[in-house]
């Protein structure tokens, strides 16, 4: 198919069809041929946007990419197939039927007719989305409607019913200002907005438009047009800013629409010059009565959105003037002086000459809407002039009196959000801002000078015969116009007329005519007046004396001139907003600054009141002040001159003083004006002192007192001393505030070195036998010394021990000071070393150095500073090697090791170890706890110790001979104390070692019967040493013997298969220590079979009877002790076990027992390996096979 512009015939469906059999194969690829038409593509892509649903948005995008970009021509013969998704279910495809609707009538504007019932149709949609996106449309497609219908010149049906769609659906849209929908409300505003610029004339100073945006106004609109008349729609126009106007005066409109309503009136005024008196107006009324349903952040929003656009209004020429409304709006939304300065219109080089009112008739001719705007401004003009005067003192101290009677009991929130500071408050731009305010809510209210004239006016124009009268009123200089003769009075030459007269033109314009008379051309006049020459009488000719100024003046005295002074300076102060209307804010502040350094006395507290009311925007009036004097104090041939020396020096000093009661405590100006002015003083350096002293300001006064040091370098040593000297303040916060400034100025290169000075003679005051007076105090008053205390011992310590981790250097200066002296301050200087050690670190190589060469005197420092370094963290092995260097030649003292005995090897902690468990039970526990540390589950430190647990207290055992046994005892327990690390498992491998030495360990059953009662576990492991014990003839060691003899006493009757097991004569020994394990054995025996007692040797047996013939005769208890395995098991066995312990049966066997307990023994043994695999790695060769021996 070959396009052939509008006359080409639509594709019919069945044809569409067809063709997409064989396209949709190459849609899906998104592949198409050269030869595929851009129509076939459109088919096709049409195609997928009906059958899919996710991809369908992406396939009509294309398609108006193909049809309004690529080929309009196409427009009107997919139209009808594009309009058919306006009923699709997706909010996001009506909408962009919305978009493409706008942007083929852009390309072609006759399409509109065909598709403005769609629009009317979706203006109505249910989503919110899709009404405004077409409120967005019609307001672009309106303007070009507009221009297209104005250019047709036959009008069709056709053109008649899309001028009426047109119009329903603009009615539509501003009814849609009463939605409850914001966003709604906010778009019809904006149509509104274009609505007037359309339906309005342009002026030469309109604001021209962005590029590519239409500028369309009513002057494209013929005079004759039949459809479209240029009245009805600048009436309109008209009557769609009242609604604008009053929109923003309701008390009920949101932030949002009353934002955007200021955005539209701005654009209006701007485009519109002709209503800028209208917008400013309204604006100031605005200002004056926001709604108050705005919360305090709106009523925040909407200040700041006022202020912007009348920043924007200023800038245009056609605001002039309107100046003094507009900056005073500004001053008091808070817009400073050089904003407004910025802000000033610059005037048109080519501005055209006004033309004379008198032209010609036609020119004369007012519409009557004009007239009515004119006058409705005019008639707040004119109130407010007639209110200004009677803003008097008495007045408005009356007003002031009667109104407090109506004061609520609190502030409402209303007033308390919307509430601005009165800027300049009494002069005389503040008097005519607050008039204008009071004229325009009386205009409101129908009340006042102004609005009575306005309805008089309103009146004559509705008069039949006051329009006929207009008429025939000729015009000046025109044809026809004569002066009577009867009428030559000058008076009434001038546009004066006589009081008895009361014409017509006088009571319609309002007693303005007389103003614009002055402008009339000077031929109108034809003959002029000429005053007679009055008759003078003859006088006797006399001599003239010449005039003398001194003969009509005197001398005022000193009071008088200064009060004339002061006055003439005040009223150039008062001035200020009128200065600045007039764009002279500079030649003023000169003026003043020349007059007040010049004549100096009062004038300079006056000037200084006057600028500490406002400092913020009379700063620059401020600094050139200050500029002056330090200029006239510092000239040529002044420095002897110790007045004029001096003034700058007590203006400054004044100012801060004022400053200090003025500003706010964390007001930042205080560091602005210091940093501005020309030169410091010392009462400006004083100043910044009080600030920094003061709890409340001490934030800015450091903040400004670092900021003094690093940009004014005249005054830096002064500044800096200044500081350090705050550094040993009392108060507690001044004195942090004060090292943490001197900590980061410590990092500039140029200061450092200054700051450690100071830091070091602080230091070096600990030397002194008393401390340093207190600050503040008179040199020439003696006062007795005091005694070091902590308090002054710190505040010599802290500056210099928060330089330590800046420059690790101070460490060797500090060994000095500390060697040298007494014991409080080393006691302090320990105490207070923590935080900045900790930050420094064990790398350091200056502290490595300090190490290396310890000073005499200082091991107690040192120390102190390795325990610090290694509380929590692995000792390096540079750090290792010092302190072993220091061990070994110069301080013989073991306590030096303890902080690096992790990063010692095994058999140097085991060579030290009887030196370190003779010191004091604290040092010998800070031993074990670096030793042990690291094997706590909560351990902080990730190292391993040079020992095992195991280890250790084997070592402790190896070392008795080297050391006395009671510190052997106490290194033991404080190792059993730790239940946690010396398990069950531990102890099995120490008593394991321990039993394989030859000789065995003096206290090596001690530890057997502790682990015992540690760990009752243990007890048939500990049968299995017994035996052993007695293959390796324990019994010449009298010490170990008698520990054996205990452990069998305490496991009985576990122990009596190991008694058993001993010769005659040692069996007879143990009984001889312990009489009564004989007795226990002997029923133990008697319970034997005789298959048992078969087994046990002759010369035992004979042991046992005969001493047991003896016991025979008296009754005995045939009670057995109860078989002590252990709490574990007596807990496992229960009833049973019970039922066991009080068996008086000499017939009963032990056989069931035991056979019963090994098998509970193997059940245990197998669930304790489920639960500890540490336990089956650590248990011996020679456990398993005690543990085996034991059940057999």
């Amino acid at each position: 198919m070959a396009a052939v512009g509008r006359t080409r015939v639509r594709l019919s469906e069945a044809s569409q069809a067809f063709q997409s059999d064989d396209a949709d194969a190459r849609a899906a690829s998104g592949e198409y041929t050269a030869e595929d038409s851009t129509s076939e593509k459109v088919i096709d892509l049409l195609n997928q946007a009906q059958l899919e649903k996710e991809n369908k948005l992406n396939c009509l995008k294309q398609v108006q990419e193909f049809i309004v970009n690529k080929d309009p021509t196409l427009l009107d013969n997919f139209l009808d197939e594009i309009l058919v998704f306006q009923q699709d279910r997706s909010a996001d495809v009506r909408k962009f039927v919305v978009g493409f609707i706008e942007e083929a009538c852009k390309k072609d504007i006759e399409l509109l007719s065909k598709v403005l019932n769609n629009l009317g149709f979706m203006l109505n949609d249910d989503n919110v989305a899709v009404q405004k996106r077409v409120m967005l449309c019609f307001t672009q497609l309106y303007k070009y409607a507009l221009q297209y219908i104005c250019k047709q010149k036959a009008i069709s049906e056709e053109l008649e019913r899309m001028w009426e769609l047109l119009i329903q659906i603009k009615e539509q849209i501003i009814d849609m200002l009463e939605s409850d929908n914001d966003g709604i409300r906010t778009h019809a505003i904006k149509f509104m907005e274009m609505l007037v610029l359309v339906q309005s004339l342009k002026t030469q100073d309109s604001e021209s438009l962005k590029k590519g945006e239409a500028d369309i106004s009513l002057e494209i609109v013929p005079r004759n047009h039949p459809l479209i008349k240029m009245t009805e729609l600048r009436e309109e126009g008209g009557s769609t800013l009242e609604s604008l106007l009053t929109l923003i005066a309701s008390h009920t409109i949101s932030s949002v629409n009353l934002m955007a309503s200021l955005g539209s009136l701005s654009a209006i005024a701007r485009q519109r010059p002709a209503f800028m008196s209208i917008v400013v107006q309204a604006f100031e009324s605005l200002h004056a009565n926001l709604p108050t349903s705005l919360s305090k952040s709106q009523v925040s929003s909407v200040r700041k959105n006022l202020k912007l656009h009348l920043m924007s209004l200023m800038k245009h020429p056609s605001s002039i003037e309107f100046l003094p409304q507009i900056t005073t709006l500004l001053t008091d939304l808070g817009a400073s002086q050089g904003e407004l300065q910025r802000n000033m219109p610059k005037a048109s080089a080519e501005k055209r000459r006004p033309e004379p009112e008198a032209a010609t008739s036609k020119k004369q001719k007012l519409d009557t809407e004009e007239i009515e705007t004119m006058s409705t401004s005019d008639a707040v003009d004119m109130t407010a002039q007639d209110i200004i005067p009677r803003l008097n003192k008495d007045t408005v101290t009356d007003l002031v009196l009667v109104s407090m009677l109506a004061l609520p009991d609190s502030i409402p929130s209303h007033f308390h959000d919307t509430y601005t500071p009165i800027a300049a408050a009494g002069g005389q731009a503040q008097v005519v801002h607050l008039a204008r305010l009071l004229a325009t809510q009386m205009n409101a209210a129908k009340i006042g000078k102004g609005y009575e004239r306005l309805e008089a006016l309103r009146m004559a124009q509705n008069d039949p015969r006051m329009k006929e009268e207009s008429m025939s009123i000729p015009v000046i200089g025109g044809p026809g116009f004569n002066v009577p003769a009867a009428e030559e009075d000058p008076m009434f030459m001038f546009g004066v007329p006589k009081p008895e007269e009361d014409s017509a033109l006088q009571r319609m314009l309002g007693g303005h005519f007389d103003a614009n008379l002055e402008k009339r051309p000077k031929e109108i006049i034809k003959t002029p007046f000429v005053p007679k020459e009055p008759a003078i009488p003859q006088l006797r000719m006399r001599k003239i004396k010449p005039f003398k100024l001194s003969d009509v003046t005197r001398e005022l005295n000193p009071e008088e001139r200064q009060k004339m002074m002061t006055n003439a300076v005040s009223r150039i102060l008062a001035s200020e907003g009128s200065a600045a209307r007039s764009g002279v804010t500079q030649e003023r502040i000169n003026l003043i600054v020349g007059l007040v350094t010049q004549l100096g006395g009062d004038l300079k507290m006056v000037l200084q009141e006057f600028i500490q009311e406002e400092i913020r925007s009379r700063y620059d009036l401020l600094m050139s002040w200050l500029y002056q004097e330090y200029a006239s104090s510092e000239g040529e041939g002044m420095h002897e001159d110790s007045e004029l020396r001096q003034s700058y020096s007590d203006c400054l000093l004044n100012l801060m003083d004022g400053l200090y009661s003025k500003l706010d405590p964390k007001d930042k100006l205080f560091t602005r004006i210091l940093l501005d002015i020309p030169a410091l003083t010392d009462g400006a350096v004083m100043a910044v002192r009080m600030y920094c002293e003061d709890l409340e300001r001490l934030q800015v006064g450091f903040s400004t007192l670092r900021e003094l040091i690093l940009k004014r370098p005249a005054t830096q040593e002064q500044l800096l001393q200044t500081l350090l000297e705050l550094t040993t303040n009392e108060k507690e916060q001044v004195r942090v505030q004060a090292i943490h400034s001197a900590k980061k100025l410590h990092t500039r290169p140029e200061l450092a070195e200054s700051i450690e000075k100071y830091a070091l003679s602080s230091l070096q005051q600990l030397l002194a036998d008393h401390p340093p007076a207190p600050e503040g105090l008179d040199p020439d008053i003696e006062v007795a010394p005091g005694e070091w205390t902590d308090d002054t011992i710190k505040l010599c310590l802290y500056l210099y021990l928060a330089l330590l981790p800046q420059n690790h250097k101070l460490f060797h200066e500090l060994a000095k000071v500390y060697t040298a002296s007494s014991q409080i301050i080393k006691r302090i200087i320990l105490r207070h070393l923590e935080h900045p050690v900790r930050a420094i670190g064990m790398a350091s190589p200056e502290l490595l150095q300090l190490v290396e060469n310890c000073p005499t005197g200082a091991e107690t420092l040192i120390a102190r500073i390795l325990n610090i370094i290694t509380d929590k963290a692995v000792p390096t092995d540079e750090l290792v090697k010092r302190v072993k260097e220091l061990y070994h030649k110069r301080v013989s003292d073991v306590r030096f090791l303890i902080p690096v005995l992790t990063g010692l090897k095994k058999q140097e902690i085991i060579a030290v170890l009887p030196k370190l468990i003779k010191q004091s039970p604290s040092v010998v526990k800070e031993v074990f706890n670096r030793l042990l540390g690291c094997f706590h589950s909560d351990s902080k430190v990730s190292a391993t110790s040079p020992l095992s647990p195991s280890e250790l207290l084997v070592a402790l055992h190896q070392i008795e001979a080297k050391s006395d046994m009671k510190s052997v005892m106490k290194a033991s327990s404080l190792c059993f104390a730790e239940k946690t690390i010396y398990t069950q498992e531990v102890l099995a491998v120490v008593l394991h070692q321990l039993m394989e030495m030859n000789p065995l360990p003096t206290l090596f059953m001690r530890t057997v019967i502790q682990s015992l009662s540690i760990c009752p576990r243990l007890v048939g492991f500990v049968m299995n040493i017994l035996a052993k014990l007695i293959t390796k003839q324990v019994w010449k060691q009298p010490k170990v013997w008698q520990g054996f003899v205990k452990c069998c006493q305490m496991t009985k009757p576990q122990s009596f298969s190991v008694l058993l097991q001993l010769p005659s004569r040692q069996l007879e020994s143990v009984f001889e220590i312990c009489p009564e394990l004989k007795e226990n054995l002997v029923l133990h025996v008697q319970s034997f079979t005789p298959h048992q007692r078969a087994h046990i040797p002759r010369s035992l047996l004979q042991i046992l009877e005969k001493d047991g013939k003896k016991d025979e005769k008296k009754p005995k208890p045939e009670k057995p002790d109860k078989e002590q395995i252990d709490p574990e098991e007596e807990e496992e066995e229960g009833e049973e076990d019970d039922s066991t312990k009080g068996d008086k049966s000499p017939k009963r066997t032990r056989l069931h027992t035991r056979e019963a307990l090994k098998d509970k023994r193997k059940s245990r043994r197998s669930r304790s390996r489920s639960r500890s695999p540490r336990k089956k790695r650590e248990k011996s060769a020679g456990e398993e096979s005690a543990s085996e021996g034991e059940i057999n």
